[in-house]
């Protein structure tokens, strides 16, 4: 597992994995509210001449600013679905074989990155990729869809 730290390199660390993957097909946010990670994905995907669908599940509704900042960029990418489940305490991203934690920086500020840690790991090990599948499924099953 390889350690990252600050936003920067979680960002450059995502872009890195899309230009060198492109058969992805499919990118799960768990717990993330970072406007910059999101847009920056989306702008990775949008190079991309394929559809990248996106799932992303919140924890609070009173991050419905989300929902706003994603609409305004439906141009950009339009093949998501969100979802908020309150239940959704832990941060994580898969893309394919890659998953990376996030630790917050603060436990009212969780869902926010400045520079705090962040654990990385990049296709080491399929089970554990289909075990945080697993987990996200459970939450999006569990949550609620937001219209758009």
């Amino acid at each position: 597992m390889g350690f990252l730290i600050g936003r920067s390199y979680l960002i450059s660390a995502i872009r890195n994995y899309l230009n060198t993957h492109p058969d992805t097909q499919e990118i799960l946010f768990h717990g993330i509210m970072d406007k910059e990670i999101l847009y920056s994905t989306v702008a990775v995907t949008s190079n991309i001449e394929r559809d990248i669908a996106f799932k992303v599940i919140i924890p609070r509704l009173k991050d419905f600013r989300l929902i706003n900042w994603f609409q305004e960029y439906k141009e950009i990418h339009n093949h998501y679905e969100i979802r908020s489940n309150p239940k959704c305490y832990s941060q994580f991203i898969v893309i394919d074989n890659m998953f990376i934690f996030v630790s917050g920086n603060s436990k009212d500020n969780l869902h926010t990155f400045n520079e705090q840690a962040i654990g990385f790991t990049e296709e080491a090990d399929q089970e554990a990729c289909d075990q945080l599948k697993a987990i996200f499924l459970n939450s999006w099953n569990g949550g609620f869809r937001l219209k758009l």
